[in-house]
């Protein structure tokens, strides 16, 4: 599925970062070549910064090496172009960040925790995926610390925890396409203040969160446009992974007016991979498959 995705977003247009998870057992010397992989790779822990350092990390990268480009496209390994990368390139306009954003306050009050609270995602794994006694446990003693030093802070200090340099917090989807001078002042700020990256660092999910906050922080707030992507999380199996998309979901998906989708499974989502192939004159996945190439 990674090698089908290369292949089919590289162009004279374009080219294809890709970053693995140090701890993977992913073989990239069977990733196609025509994509260029980054160097810097980290373990990646879900709900951690790391997620953003890991981002962090392909943007410089990306920097160094390229002099010029308009838009970085943040993709993970399950996004379905809908089109061919010819037509998405045309409808990236200069002047504009595709990215979702919302205000914690007004429209996702259900994350000011994240913000307000210290949060070790790290040390979840005391109990995420461990069942039984051992799971309970590891819970009690994780909920119990965190409801402790949170609850301590607030009294010794009688506010929750605030944002450094009176930002604002915002959230949303982590998936985005960002300009150049974005990228650049996201990444000066950064190295600039350290306390944005040290706050981050004990932040719940920071990855729907931080790129949205130094954005809408910034000069770059005006230029914020929808992000162009379609993700079903109304029909989400579990609340917590959006929906597999299936080729049912095609007349949706084009509606939208979305330029990916996500996410496509590649044996469930067989039908509509090709589908959206086809119409884009691309190879269907199947012979990808059957070939090995």
């Amino acid at each position: 599925m990674l090698n089908y995705l290369i292949n089919w977003l590289s162009s004279p247009q374009t080219l294809v970062y890709v970053n693995i998870d140090k701890k993977s057992g992913l073989d990239c010397s069977q990733i196609d070549t025509k994509a260029r992989l980054i160097k810097k790779r980290i373990p990646i822990r879900w709900g951690a910064w790391s997620q953003c350092e890991a981002t962090i990390n392909s943007l410089r990268q990306i920097n160094e090496e390229q002099a010029e480009y308009g838009h970085i496209i943040f993709l993970s390994g399950q996004d379905l172009p809908v089109y061919t990368t010819e037509y998405i390139a045309r409808q990236l306009n200069p002047g504009k960040q595709y990215i979702n954003c919302t205000h914690i306050d007004t429209g996702w009050p259900q994350a000011r925790n994240r913000f307000r609270h210290f949060h070790r995602a790290e040390l979840t794994r005391l109990y995420i995926r461990r069942s039984g006694l051992p799971g309970f446990a590891g819970k009690v003693l994780y909920k119990s610390g965190y409801y402790l030093l949170n609850g301590l802070y607030r009294a010794f200090k009688g506010h929750w925890r605030k944002l450094p340099l009176n930002m604002e917090a915002y959230g949303g989807s982590q998936w985005w396409m960002l300009e150049r001078n974005c990228v650049n002042y996201i990444l000066e700020q950064t190295d600039r203040h350290p306390e944005i990256i040290n706050f981050f660092r004990t932040t719940f999910c920071p990855d729907e969160l931080f790129f949205q906050t130094m954005i809408m922080n910034s000069p770059f707030r005006d230029q914020v446009v929808p992000y162009l992507r379609y993700i079903d999380w109304a029909n989400s199996p579990d609340g917590k992974s959006p929906k597999v998309l299936l080729r049912t979901d095609y007349d949706a998906i084009k509606a939208s007016g979305a330029l990916f989708c996500r996410k496509a499974d590649p044996e469930k989502s067989i039908d509509l991979i090709n589908h959206i192939a086809a119409i884009n004159k691309q190879a269907p996945f199947t012979d990808i498959i059957n070939t090995g190439k």
